[in-house]
């Protein structure tokens, strides 16, 4: 685990930042027990933290040009420097002969511009702040696990790893954002760069923010997907590359030296990519290794037993095997505190609450997290879109789909064509792009807590679709599961590790797997029976065709059955009917009863959308309370008075003056 901190101005100022640095620093104190030595200069103050046995590190560079902090680790930084011609190739002399990554970053942007960061392999954020030129750039990798937030109020920036550690300056006027609350309740999470903290800015993975003086964080697109030639080439070829570059994967973080004494952990279920993952840690000789995994332990979460398969895993690449279990009568809504208070907004509970609770139970065990995530996107398919049918719909003319489109809207209202407009929609790339659009619009669910309902995240979409070039329908889910997951499992798995005091990686998601991806065709990510059948066949030759192609059971959602078993959830979905809880303040009143009345009404069954509209409450109203408790906006609204009334002050004071000035005047020239 690493965080940097940091709050600047865009000019040199008598201002000394370095205690409220000192403080945002401190609040996030559970990323590292090295503290770096801090940089202060007549611009602000940068703090980085790192633990000593862990993966990613922080750094600062400063000169009279330049600051330059970095968090993470990169892989290949090296070789990009000794690629870059000697000669003038950078017009700071100083760099000629770079030692710290944050000097040879430096002199990589000299001479490459954002673009480096494209060239750059590893995972980092980097924060560059060109003081002759009042700007500030920070930049993000696009698989980056290393989250970065930048605050700007009056003309002054703060950066921070977690939004805490902007908060812990009690400068920052908090108040809530309610432009992203549509976005917060139709996902559970804000994609950014908004967050629900006004004037706090998420960056985006693969994108890069410009920061200029009197303006807010304009946050640019580093990276566009790329559209590489299909490779009609054996099942095996994808399979053995596969198992190559989950090696790559692992290898990229961890050293030789590493594998002897790191602890890690792999969260470990019964499928076959958590399984080749762990196969590849017993391959490369990493010694201290555990295997968690969760279960559910309430009736009626009918799930196969996967526990007992990742246990047989275990054994076989020499783990030691930890399942934790979560049931109802554990206390589910401390976890959900925990939670909020980790991830800094109102997140999806019903994965996170196993994942915290097991990394919470053996916290001070390991120091990296490892999972099996993203080869369902890279190698599955997304379960809207039809590989076979695509392969099809492309071989028609283009003249005769602009003819189906046409009609589509009618054959939808036909018994007889109804289903062979769906077929065709599945593999129709224009379609399939009409539907991840739809997919990201307001929630009709929720139709009712907001007055403003016309929130539409599809611009989000539509500037890949625009300025990228155009991808198959299986690339493009490839990449828009992958920028999706990042919000949706990276921020969880990051923040709850950091807290264990880990740090993450996942050896799916690399730019090689990813290219592979793109380079794939489409009947190796999908076929009649199975997703991932390049994947599956890997797991087959490793382990047994058993394994690889077991018939996973669809089970009942565990947060139903904890909505309706757990007296502490219920208790305090219960009491959000009443108006002095904090979320009548933003959403609709009637609406929020009419949700809980359904709840009470339903008892033992509230059934998934009754569920999921609790959960969102629950979860609102529990972040309102840890950032924006009422004695805190209390007295910020009082301080921010108290500016008002000595501005107010200020000017009738310069107003009482000048009439004075122009009185003398008036008298002096009279005479």
């Amino acid at each position: 685990m690493s965080a940097l901190s940091a709050k600047v101005t865009f000019a040199p100022s008598t201002n000394v930042y370095r205690t409220a640095v000192k403080k945002m620093s401190d609040a996030v104190a559970h990323r590292g027990d090295v503290l770096i030595n801090p940089i202060n200069n007549e611009y602000g103050a940068y703090i980085g933290r790192h633990y000593s046995n862990g993966i990613f590190t922080t750094e600062v560079y400063d000169s009279d040009d330049f600051t330059v902090a970095f968090d993470g680790k990169t892989s290949n930084l090296d070789a990009l420097l000794k690629a870059i011609p000697q000669t003038g190739s950078t017009s700071n002399p100083s760099l000629s002969a770079p030692e710290k990554t944050s000097e040879k970053l430096l002199a990589l942007y000299l001479v490459h511009g954002c673009e480096a960061f494209n060239l750059l392999r590893g995972s980092f954020t980097v924060v560059i702040h060109e003081k002759k030129r009042s700007r500030i750039r920070v930049f993000r990798d696009l698989f980056s696990g290393r989250p970065a937030f930048v605050a700007f109020q009056n003309d002054t920036l703060w950066f921070s790893t977690e939004i805490k550690g902007v908060l812990a300056d009690s400068a920052f006027n908090r108040q809530l954002n309610r432009k992203v609350l549509p976005e917060m309740l139709s996902f559970g999470i804000t994609m950014g760069p908004e967050t629900l903290m006004r004037d706090i800015y998420k960056l985006p993975p693969g994108y890069f923010f410009d920061c200029l003086p009197g303006k807010a964080p304009e946050c640019k697109i580093l990276y566009l997907p790329k559209k590489l030639k299909k490779q009609n080439l054996p099942a095996s070829y994808f399979a053995e590359k596969i198992w190559d570059y989950i090696g790559e994967g692992i290898n990229e973080f961890i050293d030789n030296e590493q594998k002897e004494n790191l602890s890690t952990a792999l969260f470990l279920s019964g499928g076959v990519d958590s399984s080749l993952v762990a196969l590849k840690q017993k391959e490369l000789g990493i010694k201290k290794k555990i295997a968690l995994s969760c279960s559910y332990d309430d009736e009626g979460v009918g799930s196969l037993d996967e526990s007992r398969i990742a246990k047989n895993t275990a054994e076989t690449c020499s783990m030691d095997f930890q399942n934790v279990a979560t049931s109802s009568d554990d206390d589910l809504l401390e976890s959900m505190k925990n939670i909020i208070r980790t991830m800094e907004e109102p997140t999806r509970f019903i994965i996170s609450i196993p994942v915290e609770r097991a990394l919470k139970q053996f916290r001070g065990q390991f120091s990296c997290l490892i999972t099996g995530m993203y080869a369902d996107v890279f190698f599955g398919s997304d379960e809207n879109y039809d590989s076979p049918i695509h392969g099809f719909c492309r071989k028609l003319p283009e003249s005769l789909k602009t003819i189906i489109r046409f009609f589509l809207p009618i054959a939808d209202k036909l018994p007889k064509l109804k289903g062979y407009a769906a077929w065709f929609r599945r593999g129709d790339l224009p379609t399939v792009r009409e539907y991840n659009i739809k997919m990201l619009k307001f929630n009709g669910e929720l139709k009712g807590l907001l007055a403003d309902e016309h929130f539409d995240y599809a611009p989000y979409l539509k500037q890949y679709y625009e300025k990228a070039p155009e991808l198959a329908a299986e690339d493009e889910w490839a990449f828009l599961g992958l920028t999706m997951y990042i919000y949706c499992w990276d921020e969880m798995f990051e923040r709850l590790a950091g807290y264990a005091g880990a740090d993450v990686i996942h050896p799916f998601k690399t730019m090689p797997m990813y290219e592979l991806s793109l380079a794939m065709p489409y009947k190796g990510k999908i076929a009649k029976q199975y997703t991932k059948p390049y994947v599956r066949k890997l797991a087959a030759d490793k382990f047994s065709p058993d394994l690889a192609y077991a018939e996973k059971q669809i089970f009942a959602s565990p947060g139903e059955i904890w909505l309706a078993k757990s007296s502490s959830i219920r208790e305090f979905a219960f009491s959000l009917q009443h108006e002095k809880a904090r979320i009548h303040e933003y959403l609709n009143s009637d609406a929020i009863k009419k949700i809980i009345l359904q709840l009470k009404d339903r008892k033992d069954k509230p059934g998934r959308n009754i569920a999921h509209l609790v959960y969102i409450l629950i979860g609102f109203e529990l972040w309102l309370r840890e950032f924006l408790p009422e004695e805190t906006i209390s007295e910020q609204n009082k301080t921010n008075k108290e500016r008002q009334k000595e501005r107010q002050n200020e000017r009738q004071n310069e107003e009482q003056k000048e009439k004075q000035d122009v009185k003398k005047a008036s008298t002096a020239s009279s005479i």
